[in-house]
């Protein structure tokens, strides 16, 4: 019975809810607060959904900014890897280099006799 009462009032509270209640002129309103005009309520509307809009755009070039600065980050690491790796492998290289070329003159000159 309880749950049947507060769902009651729960939805006529929410049914109830109005958010622009329209005036006519003279008329004598039983709240404070601000009254537009419907011309200045579509222009705050507006301006609120312009607002909302700029504010998507901003998280989504926010997000793009931080999925570029991470792109960047793993370019220079990989960059330096590779420049470290560039240091090593060339003195690996002229060694292979060297042991190929004694190697081959080894070879030529057991096969002339």
């Amino acid at each position: 019975m309880l749950k049947f009462i507060l769902s009651f009032l729960l939805i006529t509270n929410i049914c109830l809810a109005q958010d622009v209640k329209y005036v006519e002129k003279d008329q004598v309103v039983p709240y404070t607060g601000y009254l537009f005009t419907p011309k200045k309520e579509l222009e705050v509307r507006l301006k609120y959904i312009e607002f909302q809009t700029l504010e998507q755009k901003l998280a989504l070039q926010q997000d793009i900014m931080n999925i570029m600065e991470a792109r960047l980050k793993n370019h220079t690491d990989y960059i330096s890897s590779l420049e470290k790796s560039r240091n090593n492998s060339s003195w690996k290289e002229t060694g292979y280099f060297l042991l190929g070329a004694l190697l081959t003159g080894y070879i030529a000159a057991n096969v002339s006799r």
